[in-house]
This record gives structure tokens, C-alpha cells and sequence, in this order.
């Protein structure tokens, strides 16, 4: 099987700057979707650290480069671990890098970031996400969100909260309760899906998922060609109040 894909971001219609991010890169079989928080531009520069920051790590591993000057035997040591191992180390590394960083200049401070990331290796695709970005499969006509949003209102519905209840988290439903770079070290969550031909996979923001039902996306996806995804969902979500950052990015396993 061989990889299609395309990726957007935009701003939404209420928000004055973007403090998403996404990165894709076909040939390593990486793709990665982060929503920045933090006060400044604090947001912005933690979601665009904490892309970057995976797909060197991974880049500069499969390439069989020195990782932090470490030898070519732990390189080789590490190469050997199953992507999902792979794609939360590179995660769980970034955090650090991010952390350290809003320590050391005071207008940082607070930054993170969420992030959804998958790498596709050996017939294997690990998901991996921190925070309450989203990945989805959507399958002939039926899709499943893969992840599980580490927010403050699901919590309360793991818990087993009545629905009155929950109608008081309401107003706490962005609310994160894990995320990259606020503290030196994060729990990934990571699992392993084996992708079949046709398979859609779709990496998302809050602002997209906050407006956009699941059954609506799968829906919306089946009706464009893959590279018109992303702008299909992201003018849905304009359209429907835009009140947040958007990013989309979608890939196909097509039949070689």
C-alpha cells in the first residue's frame, strides 16, 4: 500500500492568530497535529516547537543519525522498538524540549501544547495523542475516533457523572488535563492500528471536533477527493461560527 494525504490549517473567523500546527511527511510515514495554549504568542511557538521537535526526532532515527551524540549502538538499540515505543518517545523528548524552554524566558512560562500524532512502519500505524486533538478512521461508510480526549469534561464522564452533572462541566469542556511542555515529562497515550486499503484516517483540533459531529465527517470525506478534505471540513466549521483555530490533516491508504 502506498500513502495519500493532505493537510490544512486556518484560523478560524474569531481568533486573531493560529496557534495550531501540522506537519506531514509522506516518506517517513509521519503525520502530526498540534493546538497551542499559552499566554503571548507562547501558544503559537509550542505547537510549532513540539511538530518540529517529532518529526526530527523520528527523521534523524531513521535516518540512523546521532540522536543527542548517542552511540550508534543505542541508535540501532532504539531503531528496533515498535513504532508505537518509537512515535511516544519522540513525543515524551519534546515535551522536555519545550518545558525547558518556557523556563528559561518568564513570557513562556504555562506554554503547551496538545498534540495527535500517527507513523505508519512495517505494516503498522501507531496513534499517539496528548490532550483532546482527535484522530478518527473512517472505514467504507462507518468511522471510530481513536483517541481519548484528556479534558476535563470526559473525565468526568469516565467517572461515571450523571448528565446533570456534566451539564456543570460545560463550561470547563476545553479545559486539558494533560499536555506537551507543561511539565518536563507527559504520559503518552499510544496504540497500534493495521490500516487496510481504503482506509481514511483524519488528525483534527478541538476546532474542528468542538463543531463538527463524526458522523458528519465521514460523510463530508466521501463525497471530495482526498486533497479537498481538509477545506471541506475547515469551511464547514467557518460556517458553522469558526470560533477557533482549525487544522485537518487526512490520509488514505490506497492499493499500490
Amino acid at each position: 500500500m502506498h500513502i495519500q494525504s493532505a493537510g490544512l490549517t486556518d484560523v478560524g473567523l474569531r481568533r486573531e492568530h493560529n496557534e495550531d500546527a501540522f506537519i506531514i511527511d509522506d516518506t517517513l510515514g509521519l503525520f502530526v497535529v498540534a493546538d497551542g495554549m499559552g499566554g503571548h504568542a507562547a501558544g503559537e511557538m509550542a505547537s510549532a516547537l513540539c511538530v518540529k521537535g517529532v518529526h526530527t526526532y523520528l527523521s534523524l532515527l531513521f535516518d540512523g543519525q546521532d540522536l543527542q551524540h548517542s552511540s550508534s549502538t543505542s541508535i540501532q538499540d532504539s531503531r528496533l522498538q515498535t513504532p508505537a515505543v518509537l512515535l511516544a518517545q519522540s513525543i515524551q523528548v519534546t515535551s522536555r524540549e519545550i518545558f525547558e524552554i518556557a523556563q528559561s524566558n518568564h513570557e513562556l512560562a504555562g506554554m503547551g501544547t496538545t498534540v495527535v500524532a500517527c507513523l505508519y512502519k512495517h505494516g503498522c500505524l501507531a496513534v499517539a495523542h496528548v490532550g483532546d486533538s482527535r484522530v478518527y478512521l473512517c472505514r467504507g461508510d462507518e468511522i471510530v475516533q481513536l483517541t481519548d480526549d484528556h479534558s476535563l469534561m470526559n473525565e468526568q464522564i469516565k467517572l461515571g457523572f450523571s448528565l446533570e452533572d456534566q451539564q456543570r462541566f460545560l463550561q470547563y469542556k476545553n479545559v486539558i488535563t494533560r499536555s506537551v511542555g507543561y511539565d518536563p515529562m507527559v504520559v503518552v497515550d499510544c496504540h497500534t492500528v493495521i490500516p487496510e486499503p481504503g482506509d481514511l484516517f483524519i488528525l483534527c483540533s478541538d476546532g474542528i471536533s468542538n463543531l463538527i459531529k463524526a458522523e458528519e465527517m465521514v460523510y463530508a470525506c466521501t463525497q471530495v477527493p482526498l486533497q479537498e478534505v481538509p477545506q471541506t471540513l475547515i469551511n464547514l466549521g467557518n460556517f458553522r461560527g469558526g470560533d477557533d483555530n482549525m487544522t485537518v490533516v487526512a490520509f488514505k491508504f490506497m492499493e499500490s
